[in-house]
């Protein structure tokens, strides 16, 4: 746990960040899923998910899928 709270030490927190690793599935990756799924584990600092937050309704109305906006 120490190695993990200095590596997250080491960005910025004002900023908007998602910290994590792409899916292992290069298939995935290569038709566009350039994001962690599957049980991996993310980080996403608190200005990322205020944004988040606030463009959620819109894009959950507008694509209906939940967790593909």
């Amino acid at each position: 746990m120490t190695n993990l709270v200095q590596r997250l030490a080491t960005y910025d927190p004002t900023e908007p960040q998602y910290i994590g690793a792409l899916t292992e599935d290069t298939s995935q990756i290569y038709h566009g899923s350039h994001m962690a799924y599957g049980g991996a584990g993310v980080f996403l600092s608190i200005p990322l998910v205020q944004h988040l937050n606030a463009v959620f309704r819109n894009c959950y109305d507008f694509k209906g899928a939940g967790d593909v906006c």
